[in-house]
């Protein structure tokens, strides 16, 4: 058997079973499109993450007093316009 003779006879069998080779297809894009979705929600779900991260390590530590050599460090999540308006703040 020649390849065209295989290639005649596939496509036969594919015009003879035509609800067959309709559900074939249509399990295969739903199953792609499935993929695609879960790995681009996955993907959205960890940048979003890494995202609010950095927001929440985004904080300015000033120091507050100190007894001799200890100081206090008080980390507050303000931006640094804010702390820098403040009378005696410096970075």
């Amino acid at each position: 058997m020649t390849f065209s003779d295989l290639f005649k006879m596939s496509l036969d069998n594919l015009f003879r079973r035509k609800l067959r080779t309709v559900l074939t297809i249509l399990g295969v894009l739903i199953g792609t499109a499935s993929i695609v979705a879960m790995l681009s929600l996955g993907l959205e779900l960890k940048r979003n993450s890494l995202r609010q991260t950095e927001n929440q390590m985004k904080t300015i530590q000033m120091a507050v007093g100190g007894i001799g050599a200890v100081s206090f460090i008080v980390a507050a999540s303000a931006p640094r316009d804010a702390v820098k308006s403040l009378d005696g703040a410096s970075q």
